[in-house]
């Protein structure tokens, strides 16, 4: 899951959707140096991580794909699933996408000011660009996984993956459409969430 599920998975809560995009940039155990609500959504972050990357439907994506691109996959499969969330956003949350983004942000710019400056400047390119809400296009896609082809020493499999992840979409739909719900309800239950247990809730019904 990429910037859009992380903030979405983090809920409502100011302090868990900082701590889901600081769990990006912020690397190594956590020892309370942070305030304990971003260090909450950073553990969020990377039990997203660990659970997206260990899925059954994750793991049968990445057997379809051709041998030269399945290293790099999960990084396009990451953009993707956003992607994915975009299409399908009116069955997880009720208000539109962009009133969403644009709540999200005028909540978390002025936090982001007591932020290191790499996660600071991420979140101010997400709002200048409009990104959560462009998602729903697949040229923002696109440009993505493309921009971080960029800083990989071998960017050639990364860019290939692009065709390959556009020729799969029906199939990668279908397996965000299995996993997201999952990852709601694992939430909800191991942090007790309530953000994450009323979504989960609701994209059942």
């Amino acid at each position: 899951m990429n910037v859009l599920a992380h903030f979405h998975l983090a809920g409502t809560d100011p302090d868990l959707q900082a701590g889901a995009l600081l769990g990006d940039h912020v690397k190594g155990p956590l020892k309370g140096e942070l305030p304990a609500g971003w260090e909450t959504g950073i553990r969020m972050h990377r039990r997203i991580d660990a659970l997206t990357d260990s899925s059954p439907a994750v793991q049968t994506l990445l057997n379809r794909s051709d041998g030269d691109i399945r290293r790099y996959l999960g990084i396009s499969l990451d953009v993707v699933f956003d992607h994915c969330l975009c299409r399908h956003w009116h069955h997880f949350n009720d208000m539109p996408l962009q009133d969403y983004s644009d709540r999200l942000f005028e909540t978390l710019l002025p936090l982001s000011q007591n932020w290191p400056e790499p996660p600071r400047q991420h979140l101010q390119r997400l709002a200048e660009h409009n990104v959560l809400a462009a998602l729903s296009h697949w040229q923002t896609v696109d440009a993505m996984i493309r921009g971080v082809s960029r800083r990989l020493s071998r960017s050639e499999p990364l860019v290939k993956s692009i065709d390959w992840v556009l020729r799969e979409l029906p199939a990668i739909d279908a397996a965000f459409l299995e996993l997201y719900p999952r990852l709601q309800s694992t939430l909800a239950n191991e942090f007790k969430h309530p953000g994450a247990a009323q979504a989960a809730k609701d994209s059942s019904q």
